[in-house]
Parts: structure tokens; C-alpha cells; sequence
């Protein structure tokens, strides 16, 4: 049956789906500051981290007050035409205030819920997490250990507290946020199956690595376009068995 309404983002931002108080200023990981001692990158930011929004997600913030503005360079959308009715479309942003956000942005969900990354079924139904940036699931491929310790620590916690309590993640049960996370977690398989391919990677570490990688990484080694649209549409038909073709 078609579910044309769109998401309640209102619902969305209204949970609290990590708690951990000032992590981000215990520890030299992604979230907030890449300040890893590891990242020497000659391209990619520093002093700052990427971070993304859902399309509608950006939208619905920023008729708010709260999104920063379209400039295409800081903050710029980005459409992947796949085959479907509609492109995927983000926004991305290079946030630079290092966990002050607080009151001068609206955080996406890609921040409530960092380092984690629910992966649902079809239904809405919570699977498993994976990682929520590229730099912590590259860490883990290259070395068993993710660079933000809640990975470790409390991925287990986090899991057994969304599955008691429903409510928490019900309001991201819309088919559209399915979509949108099923997507990232194509694109995260997609990217780790054509990273392990790498053999140039082994015996690399440290800032070593981290600079073969960057260079691997923007030269779009790891990114298959043409896997990844088959991908997406067979998802969005499977999306469209269940909700109708204008969910």
C-alpha cells in the first residue's frame, strides 16, 4: 500500500539515540575534529569533519533556520542518479566547529546516532549497525579496531537499548529513511568489498597508510557506480513491492 507522507522529521530529531556526553573531546577520532594523529592528508579537510543530511532531512532543518547554506563548496547536494523515479540525493557539509554545534546547527541524524549506522530490513526492523563514517570503517578493515572507542565499548549497549525500546527508533520506520539507510549500507559493503582488493595496503600503518589510502580514496578506487545503481534499484523495487511506487 503507497505511504506518500513524508517522514516526520520532527519525530526523528526529537530522540536521543546516543548519550555520551562530551566523548568527542576525550578522544582524537572522526566525529568532530579528525584530529586523529594518523591523519597527515594532503586533500582531504582537516580541523573539522564531513557530514551529511538526507535531502528531505536538510530541507525540513533548514526551513528551520537550522541547516547551513547551499554555497557548493562548504555545503553542497549531491544527486546519484541510479535508474529509480528520483535520484538519491544528500547534503553534504564540512562542519569545522568541533563539537559547538550546539544552538548554530541543527544536527543530522548522520550525528545523533554516530558511530553508528542502524541497518534495518525492509520493515523497518533493526539488524545491526555499521560503522557511521568511512574513516572508522576503513580502521576497521585495515586493523580490527575502530577509531572512535564507543565502536568497542558500546556497540553492545546501544544495540540491546534500541531493541528494548522500540519507540526509539520508530520514527526513522518510514520507507524513504529505509531507503536512505539501506543505501548507505550498500554503498559501505560496496566500498569494503573493493577496499580489501587493495593488496597494496598490507604492511601499511599509521600516517603511512593514511596517505596511500587518501590517494586511493579520490582517485575512486574503492567506488563501483555501475554495481551500485543495480544495487539501489533492486532495493528500491524491493521498497516498492511493500509500499507502492510512490512511497
Amino acid at each position: 500500500m503507497a505511504n506518500p507522507s513524508p517522514p516526520d522529521w520532527a519525530a526523528v530529531h526529537s530522540q536521543t539515540y546516543v548519550y555520551e556526553p562530551g566523548c568527542w573531546e576525550k578522544c582524537s577520532g572522526f566525529c568532530c575534529s579528525s584530529r586523529h594523529p594518523d591523519f597527515s592528508f594532503r586533500l582531504l579537510p582537516s580541523r573539522g569533519t564531513a557530514i551529511f543530511y538526507f535531502q528531505e532531512e536538510y530541507e525540513w532543518l533548514a526551513k528551520q533556520n537550522l541547516a547551513p547554506a547551499l554555497d557548493g563548496l562548504a555545503t553542497r547536494q549531491t544527486d546519484f542518479d541510479f535508474g529509480g523515479p528520483e535520484p538519491l540525493s544528500f547534503v553534504f557539509h564540512f562542519c569545522g566547529l568541533e563539537g559547538g554545534c550546539q544552538g548554530k546547527l541543527g544536527k543530522p541524524l548522520h550525528c545523533l546516532i554516530y558511530p553508528f549506522m542502524p541497518v534495518l530490513d525492509n520493515r523497518g526492523q533493526l539488524l545491526d549497525v555499521t560503522p557511521g563514517s568511512i574513516f572508522d570503517l576503513t580502521a576497521l578493515l585495515q586493523t580490527g579496531q575502530s577509531l572512535c572507542p564507543l565502536w568497542e565499548e558500546r556497540k553492545d549497549h546501544y544495540l540491546g537499548l534500541w531493541r528494548d525500546n522500540e519507540q526509539l527508533l520508530a520514527p526513522l520506520r518510514h520507507p524513504r529513511i529505509i531507503f536512505y539507510l539501506a543505501a548507505y549500507k550498500i554503498f559501505s559493503d560496496s566500498y569494503a568489498e573493493l577496499f580489501l582488493r587493495w593488496d597494496e595496503r598490507r604492511g601499511l600503518a599509521g600516517p603511512d597508510f593514511w596517505r596511500a589510502w587518501e590517494l586511493q580514496y579520490l582517485g575512486k578506487r574503492f567506488f563501483d557506480v555501475e554495481a551500485l545503481k543495480a544495487l539501489f534499484q533492486q532495493k528500491r523495487s524491493e521498497l516498492e513491492t511493500l509500499y507502492g511506487k510512490d512511497f
